[in-house]
């Protein structure tokens, strides 16, 4: 039985990207690409208090500019919000979390 592999690119939407978002996407791209890995892109947007969309504008830009594809995850940033913002899972979280039946 072959697995598949899989890595992620997380950025954080509190601050515009920098030269070390730049090194580990590439990186992240590089290893996928070299292990026939897949690519997922998972924005932690937890902290709605410091996420704005000029953050989330240039987490897509970045990744455009430097060619990176991904395979799973947001397209867009209007996809993001309807479809892959961690704030719409926050109830389940806090369900899974504090489900007595995990703990006993």
């Amino acid at each position: 039985m072959s697995k598949s592999l899989a890595t992620r690119i997380a950025p954080t939407p509190s601050g515009y990207l920098h030269v070390g978002n730049a090194l580990n996407f590439i990186l992240t791209w590089w290893v996928a690409k070299h292990n026939n890995a897949k690519i997922h892109l998972r924005i932690d947007d937890a902290d709605f208090t410091r996420c704005r969309d000029e953050f989330l504008d240039d987490i897509f830009y970045g990744l455009d500019w430097l060619g990176i594809e991904w395979d799973k995850g947001p397209k867009d940033v209007q996809d993001f919000k309807n479809n892959h913002s961690q704030t719409k899972k926050l109830d389940r979280y806090f369900d899974e979390i504090c489900d007595p039946n995990l703990f006993f």
